[in-house]
């Protein structure tokens, strides 16, 4: 019985040293997330300042125009989606 215990216990703090290891991981993806966002806005802001306002709200306008087209292939109906992500 006491060996069961043992190896519970083992098994258990393995487990949380595991958990401990991906959200220390989670946060580190977080702040290297939020650094790569950053540069890329800094980058985009730069691009949209240097060019003509017709070349970027173009691509701007093919860009929206994509997700409103690939939302008639979104199976899920605009209300229930709302409903599921107020829960």
């Amino acid at each position: 019985m006491n060996t069961i215990i043992n190896v519970s216990t083992h098994l258990f703090k393995s487990l949380v040293h595991l958990i401990l290891s991906a959200i220390m991981e989670l946060k580190f993806d977080k702040k290297q997330n939020l650094k790569e966002r950053l540069q890329f806005l800094r980058f985009y802001t730069r691009w949209v300042k240097s060019v003509p306002n017709e070349v970027w709200s173009g691509q701007q306008a093919e860009y929206i125009n994509s997700l409103f087209e690939n939302a008639k292939n979104f199976s899920l109906k605009p209300e229930k989606y709302l409903k599921s992500i107020k829960r």
